[in-house]
């Protein structure tokens, strides 16, 4: 689930569009991986940029929580 997001718009985007997504610090998967093994929930921060026709039209930045099943 996200935990909270920030998302900056650079132009207006009137049609078709793509985006592309990576981790914020591609460095914390392996911390991540292990504190969602050890105690069932971890988090971590994904970065995105939209895309229109090539040019960048915005820009987002979300801190997702993953809960494992049984979690609280």
């Amino acid at each position: 689930m996200i935990q909270s997001n920030r998302m900056e718009y650079l132009k207006p985007v009137a049609g078709a569009f793509s985006s592309r997504s990576t981790l914020a610090d591609t460095g914390q998967w392996p911390s991540f991986l292990r504190l969602f093994h050890r105690r069932g929930r971890a988090r971590i921060v994904v970065a995105a940029e939209l895309l229109d026709d090539g040019e960048l039209a915005g820009r987002f930045e979300g801190e997702f929580v993953a809960l494992g099943y049984g979690a609280d």
